[in-house]
């Protein structure tokens, strides 16, 4: 009877314990200048409260970093405007907690920029690379607390 009762109350909080947790790619506008090398604290403010400046990406993705990747699923499947996703502003979440934020570029940008980028390595799919800094390749390692929220999502 008791194991009945424990399989039965298990098999009612298994599909809760097992929910996978919500990660979002928000994409900020720039400060009016431009300026990417703020965005890290501007992205990070933007998505802790409501904000006009934000959205977040609607399309299926493939983040990768050093060490490991994931795939972000979306309302759309296909190519997402040059204009809409680089040279912006990123805060990547987990279960709404900021994990990492900076600039969105393209690999062969020639921008110098010491705070986290992601590269728009692939249009269609779109798959992204995560680094600490800009230029930077998937050989060099991230940051431990990165690290040790995105291995759980693989």
């Amino acid at each position: 009877m008791k194991r009945t009762l424990l399989a039965g109350l298990l098999l009612t909080l298994l599909p809760w314990l097992a929910q996978a947790a919500d990660v979002g790619l928000w994409i900020v506008e720039p400060a009016p200048s431009g300026n990417l090398a703020a965005c890290s604290g501007l992205a990070a403010r933007a998505v802790s409260s409501p904000s006009r400046f934000a959205h977040r990406l609607q399309a299926e993705a493939t983040i990768r970093w050093a060490g490991g990747q994931f795939h972000l699923t979306g309302a759309t499947v296909g190519d997402v405007a040059d204009d809409a996703l680089t040279d912006r502003c990123f805060a990547l979440t987990i279960d709404d907690r900021v994990v990492a934020s900076g600039a969105v570029l393209v690999p062969y940008s020639a921008r110098l920029l010491r705070i986290p980028v992601i590269q728009v390595t692939r249009r269609r799919p779109l798959d992204l690379v995560l680094t600490s800094h800009f230029p930077a390749s998937l050989a060099e390692p991230v940051p431990a607390d990165w690290r040790e929220m995105l291995s759980s999502l693989r």
